[in-house]
């Protein structure tokens, strides 16, 4: 529970950079599209920082769905989270008791020389 926390505190992070980007950049003006004027946002410096600051938020994005085992760490399957509510721990200890007896069966079957 407390990475899920933590991935919601980054995934607030990364949405508030570009508009607080825009909004401190937005008061600024300029009388024409060439000038270079301190507030034109057409030096080398700002379009820099404009860029970084719009690319870096997405690229982090990136990495973290396609780097993270989200059905790990929101419990989920193959198809989702398809139940309505969630398993009692008795339940939770039934399902388990039975995949392990599948398991268990299973080695058997194909001879493993680990089982007895």
């Amino acid at each position: 529970m407390f990475e899920v926390f933590k991935l919601d505190q980054f995934s607030i992070l990364l949405k508030a950079v570009v508009p607080i980007y825009r909004l401190s950049v937005m008061f600024h003006t300029t009388p024409s599209l060439e000038s270079q004027g301190p507030g034109s946002q057409s030096s080398r410096r700002a379009q820099a920082a404009f860029y970084v600051l719009h690319v870096v938020p997405e690229f982090l994005t990136t990495v973290t769905l396609l780097g993270l085992n989200v059905r790990k760490v929101f419990g989920t399957g193959f198809w989702g989270d398809w139940r309505n509510s969630d398993d009692t721990p008795k339940e939770q200890a039934e399902r388990r008791a039975k995949q392990a007896a599948r398991e268990n069966a299973r080695l058997v079957a194909e001879g493993s020389p680990g089982m007895a």
